[in-house]
């Protein structure tokens, strides 16, 4: 039987040591990590489910979009950083994770500058703001121009207030409820 080279002690019966010749046994030595010993199992932690799991959805979107002819992010020339860029913040303003990390993706893979990448996911983020802004002031005018004669109209959309009179608001005394409204915190 060869001796074990790592110990002075001879293998069991039942180790790899004893079924392997000493030549073996020294390549299997010099291949292994000394501070790093076999494990018999694989510690699984939560990062590595919770990565394996969104992966597993950006494979199944990504296939998903490729189907629906969708592609061309690997080609500079057809989709540059920029825009990958635009399109994540764009991502984070839907709220989709996995739409964001797709983009995340794709940024990383084609080694995009991170200057450039906040850049433009900052004006994407920007501009979408902008968006919601403009489009809640256009609803909020829509509501204050209801003619006072439509108010409670069934069908007609107006402000009113919870707990109050039942009665809409329109005009100044709409713009004047809007202002004095305070938030409740939870």
């Amino acid at each position: 039987m060869a001796k074990h080279s790592r110990t002075s002690r001879m293998p069991s019966i039942t180790s790899i040591g004893a079924r392997i010749t000493e030549e073996q046994g020294l390549r299997l030595a010099a291949a292994s990590n000394p501070d790093r010993p076999f494990r018999t199992r694989r510690n699984i932690n939560a990062d590595d489910i919770g990565v394996d799991q969104l992966a597993g959805a950006m494979k199944r979107k990504l296939a998903r979009c490729r189907a629906a002819g969708r592609g061309g992010w690997d080609s500079p020339l057809e989709c540059s950083i920029e825009r990958l860029a635009v399109m994540l913040g764009e991502a984070v303003c839907k709220g989709d994770p996995v739409d964001v990390a797709n983009f995340a993706m794709m940024l990383h893979v084609r080694g995009g500058d991170h200057q450039v990448i906040a850049e433009q996911a900052m004006r994407a983020l920007l501009h979408g703001s902008r968006e919601l802004l403009a489009c809640d002031a256009e609803r909020y005018r829509k509501l204050r121009a209801v003619p006072a004669e439509q108010l409670g109209v069934s069908g007609i959309p107006c402000i009113s207030l919870p707990g109050g009179p039942r009665r809409g608001l329109c005009g100044a005394d709409a713009d004047a409820a809007v202002d004095a409204y305070t938030p409740s915190k939870p």
